[in-house]
């Protein structure tokens, strides 16, 4: 979501009604062991929310040298994983009006498709 922030009332009421949740993304899909936090509509990402559960193995963070070039492993996390961007657009998907939902998804498949040639 893109936000624009603008010096009125009703923005800042908007915004400050947000709220965060917070979980470690290795809940949802990452193979490491990141806290992160996102900022919605009240009760939209709950579901998200917790720690670690403790069952699973972490990757570790490191950094190689590839040719000449020191290279991070934090560049795998540049993008939510797969199954955390599924969720949410889940989560928001069941609260749009209907119809809207299958508008949009045709509107950013068509982008997709523009964008690729």
């Amino acid at each position: 979501m893109l936000v624009k922030q603008r010096n009125n009332a009703e923005y800042t009421a908007w915004y400050f009604n947000l709220v965060d949740t917070t979980f470690d993304a290795c809940q949802h899909g990452s193979s490491f062991a990141k806290t992160t936090r996102l900022k919605g509509t009240p009760g939209i990402f709950d579901h998200l929310a917790g720690r670690c559960c403790g069952d699973h193995e972490h990757a570790k963070w490191q950094v190689q040298k590839l040719n000449s070039s020191w290279v991070f492993n934090t560049a795998a996390e540049a993008e939510y994983p797969k199954l955390l961007a599924q969720r949410m657009v889940d989560a928001v998907a069941v609260r749009l009006p209907p119809g809207l939902w299958d508008f949009t998804r045709l509107q950013l498949i068509s982008a997709g498709l523009a964008a690729t040639g």
